[in-house]
C-alpha cells in the first residue's frame, strides 16, 4: 500500500473501528505467548469533535495540548486500556506517534453497516456516559485471575463447553478494572455493535477473538470472536495493514511527528504549570515506558 493510501486509510477510520496491535515490549510478549495471540493489544477508533473530548483528557494531560498534523486527524481518537493510565481516551495521531517504536504491527478491521442498520454515531450517548463513569479506571493485568485469561483457560481445560460465557458468569462481570479487549468490546457494546446476551460477555474476549477468521491460526479454537458476536445490523471487514516491521512511509511520518511532540513536550515542561504538574518525557526510559505513555 502506497503512502497516500496507507494515510488515506488512517484519516478514513470512524467510530467503532477496532485497531489490532503487535507490540514489542515485554508485557505484550507475556500476553502472545500466554494467550497464544499475534495480537497483543486492541483499541477502539472513536471519530468525535474534539472539544467534547476536554473531560476525557482530565487524566492524560500531557496528551490534552498535543496538535493534530492536519485537521482532518483533530476528530480521531482511540480508546485503550494501558499501564499506568488505566482506561483511556488519546489523540489518535499523536497516540500512534508516542508508541510507534514498540508497535511493530498494526492493522485495523472496518465497522461495516449492513442495509437499513443504524449507524453507530446514533449510540453514541450511551457510549458518552460509559466514557464518563470509567474514564481512569484500572488496567486489568495479564494474570489467572484476569477474566479474558480465566475464560482462555477455561476454554483449553473444557473444550465441550457450550457456553463461552460460563466462567464470567461465575467471576461476575464488572467494572472496577479492564482488560483491553474487555474494555473495547464493552465500548462496543454501548454503540450496538455486539450483542449482550448470556452467551457474549466482554470479559470473554480475547485479543486473538478481535483478528480476522482467515488471519487468526487459533480461529478454530475460539467459541467467542467479534464476527461471531456482532448484533446483525453490523459486520467487520478483514485487517488492513497499517504498519509492519521495518521501514515504511507511515512509520516514517509517525517517527518525525513523534520528534515534533518531544520537542514541544519540553518546552511545556519549563513552564511553572508543566513543572508542577510532572509532564516529563524521561528520554532514557520513554522506549521501555512509551505503551505506557
Amino acid at each position: 500500500m502506497s503512502e497516500e493510501d496507507t494515510r488515506a486509510l488512517l484519516l478514513s477510520l470512524q467510530t467503532g473501528d477496532v485497531l489490532l496491535y503487535e507490540n514489542i515490549d515485554l508485557g505484550s510478549a507475556f500476553i502472545r505467548f500466554a494467550l497464544r495471540s499475534r495480537v497483543s493489544h486492541v483499541g477502539l477508533v472513536l471519530r468525535m469533535p474534539r472539544e467534547r473530548c476536554g473531560g476525557f483528557y482530565a487524566h492524560n494531560a500531557d496528551y490534552a495540548n498535543d496538535a493534530p498534523s492536519s485537521p482532518e486527524c483533530e476528530d480521531l481518537h482511540v480508546l485503550e486500556a494501558v499501564p499506568r493510565r488505566g482506561v483511556a481516551l488519546f489523540p489518535l495521531e499523536a497516540r500512534l506517534a508516542r508508541t510507534v517504536n514498540v508497535t511493530q504491527g498494526l492493522s485495523v478491521r472496518r465497522l461495516r453497516l449492513r442495509s437499513g442498520s443504524r449507524p453507530p454515531a446514533l449510540e453514541a450517548a450511551k457510549l458518552y456516559q460509559f466514557l464518563e463513569e470509567n474514564i481512569s479506571r484500572r488496567l486489568e493485568t495479564a494474570g489467572r485471575d484476569c477474566a479474558p485469561v480465566a475464560a482462555y483457560l477455561h476454554q483449553l481445560c473444557c473444550p465441550t463447553s457450550s457456553a463461552p460465557g460460563a466462567l464470567s458468569r461465575v467471576l461476575k462481570e464488572d467494572h472496577s478494572a479492564f482488560f483491553c479487549t474487555e474494555l473495547v468490546a464493552e465500548a462496543l457494546m454501548q454503540l450496538g455493535v455486539l450483542r449482550r446476551d448470556p452467551t457474549v460477555l466482554a470479559a470473554d474476549f480475547l485479543p486473538n477473538a478481535f483478528m480476522s477468521n482467515s488471519c487468526s491460526p487459533w480461529g478454530s479454537q475460539l467459541k467467542l470472536t467479534l464476527d461471531s458476536a456482532c448484533n446483525e445490523a453490523y459486520a467487520f471487514g478483514p485487517e488492513q495493514v497499517l504498519l509492519t516491521g521495518g521501514t515504511s512511509p507511515l512509520r516514517q511520518f509517525l517517527k518525525s511527528r513523534k520528534d515534533e511532540l518531544r520537542r514541544h513536550l519540553k518546552v511545556r515542561d519549563n513552564t511553572p504549570m508543566a513543572a508542577a504538574a510532572g509532564l516529563k518525557w524521561h528520554k532514557k526510559t520513554h522506549v521501555h515506558h512509551e505503551q505506557q505513555q
